[in-house]
């Protein structure tokens, strides 16, 4: 199985400069994607249906920020979107998909870059993102 993480710093810009072609290219059986920055209604994901893909969208409420995806050509048995947190939620960075027998996460961390505010929000999410992967079901 061949699975792909990419992070396409908006997934408009990155279907107008060749997606499809590259997709279509790597053949990917699973492709995560993090930073999409669009909501599912401005992507036009008949190129993607057209490969033969099924597609699963997290975006962030903010426009043109953050947000995660995953392409899969097995359908998944279940579709996770983020992780019951809405301070983590909102903002789009976690998506998972569980096939038969493998689950896969599209996860998109924050870069903790405007110190004091994001970079206590990136640890955080950190933390929380731990509990959340190694809770008991």
């Amino acid at each position: 199985m061949k699975i792909i993480s990419y992070n396409i710093n908006g997934i408009r810009s990155g279907i107008n400069k060749g997606l499809f072609n590259w997709i279509e290219t790597n053949q990917p059986d699973v492709l995560c994607l993090q930073e999409i920055k669009a909501f599912p209604e401005q992507i036009d994901t008949n190129i993607f249906e057209k490969l033969g893909y099924n597609h699963y969208w997290c975006p962030s409420k903010r426009k043109g920020y953050s947000g995660v995806g995953i392409l899969c050509k097995k359908k998944p048995i279940h579709v996770e979107y983020g992780i019951g947190l809405n301070s983590i939620d909102e903002e789009g960075r976690v998506l998972r998909i569980d096939l038969k027998n493998l689950s896969i996460i599209s996860l998109y961390i924050p870069s903790g870059n405007d110190m004091m505010k994001r970079l206590n929000f990136k640890f955080f999410f950190m933390k929380k993102f731990f509990l959340h992967i190694n809770k008991k079901n």
